[in-house]
């Protein structure tokens, strides 16, 4: 008889659902998505988080099926100002792209990208190469819910996806996002391409920066580009990165592994 399927309870969100069941080896998972609120967790063999309210009700609930990422480093992460400054003042300043207290008036000094404080995506970014800022880019900055940070420009975009646990990488993949623009970023535009990487560069400066702001365990993402050949960092997303579906299988086998 062949081996019996881990069953898989994924946190309810929607749009990634096809994405999922795409690329999902069924013959070794069976899967299921719904709100982790409403679910008998004791019922899987994993619980996968997705969204950042379901790392807070399996660290609520206890659940040793799962690996969630505790609550001070969801806070760290989601506030982009205060991860960056956390990670300048852990000597990380040279892969931090410059943030601004204002708009440079020279138009030399950009691109600049102004974006939310709070959350992730890039739908309410704005990047700006010259000319006057567009209104609601001001009145982002006056209501203080957005920063200016220097955009490093480039045609290729990287996120590179972490499984930790115990303070050990169990998982890597690294997907580059070609871009149409070298002032397009991802989120705000789709890239014209994806490839995987077949190793991930630059992991001993990730894994460094990670155990700095004391991200020992839970899934991350990290985005990044290269200005020149040094890296730079524009968020480290505390939470299952979305392009890592089309990688779910290694990525439940090296969960499987580090929750057994």
């Amino acid at each position: 008889m062949g081996q019996a399927r881990l069953r898989v309870l994924f946190g309810e969100t929607p749009i990634w659902r096809e994405g999922l069941v795409q690329h999902l080896d069924s013959a070794r998972f069976e899967m299921r998505m719904q709100p982790l609120e409403a679910a008998r967790l004791e019922d899987y063999d994993l619980v996968v988080p997705l969204a950042l309210q379901d790392h807070r009700h399996l660290e609520a609930a206890g659940c040793q099926r799962s690996i969630a990422v505790a609550a001070p480093l969801r806070r760290l992460c989601t506030d982009k100002v205060a991860l960056n400054r956390r990670l300048i003042a852990q000597g990380f300043g040279a892969h931090v792209p410059r943030m601004h207290r204002a708009l440079p008036v020279d138009t030399a000094a950009r691109p600049v990208i102004v974006k939310p404080i709070l959350g992730f995506g890039g739908g309410e970014t704005r990047v700006l190469c010259g000319g006057a800022a567009p209104p609601e880019v001001e009145g982002w900055l006056k209501a203080g819910t957005h920063f200016i940070q220097t955009l490093v420009p480039g045609r290729s975009e990287f996120a590179t996806h972490v499984l930790m646990r115990h303070g050990r990488p169990r998982m890597w993949a690294t997907v580059r996002h070609e871009m149409g623009g070298r002032h397009l970023v991802k989120g705000r535009a789709q890239p014209r391409a994806q490839v995987w990487l077949p190793r991930t560069p630059g992991q001993g400066l990730w894994l460094k920066m990670l155990e700095a702001i004391g991200f020992t365990d839970g899934s991350c993402c990290i985005d990044w580009r290269m200005a020149g050949d040094v890296p730079q960092v524009f968020e480290i997303n505390p939470r299952f990165g979305g392009s890592l579906r089309q990688r779910i299988n290694l990525y439940l086998d090296a969960y499987a592994a580090a929750v057994g």
